[in-house]
């Protein structure tokens, strides 16, 4: 789960250099690792990361959808921080 966590971290970190959608396809992987091994906290966690990413990235109405996703999923499952900070994202104010 350490390495789960640190290569989700290192992907959003890295979406800055290698792109959005390199990050994206990173992060779409971890999460079906994370999903394979039963870890669906950290499943829920690539999958905000996904939205973080193509937030700052510029894909506004792909983030909604599947921040909207993890938001209902996480409540759902009972993993609070991960759904208010799905709700945050969603509530955030565009950057101008």
């Amino acid at each position: 789960p350490t390495l789960l966590s640190l290569a989700v971290t290192e992907a959003r970190v890295s979406a800055g250099k290698s792109g959005a959608t390199a990050a994206v396809q990173r992060l779409t992987a971890l999460s079906q690792r994370a999903r394979s091994l039963g870890l669906v906290s950290y499943d829920l966690g690539a999958h905000l990361a996904i939205g973080e990413v193509q937030t700052q990235g510029g894909m506004k109405d792909r983030a909604r959808a599947g921040l909207e996703a993890v938001r209902r999923d996480a409540r759902q499952m009972n993993y609070k921080l991960i759904a208010r900070k799905a709700d945050a994202l969603l509530s955030a104010k565009p950057a101008h």
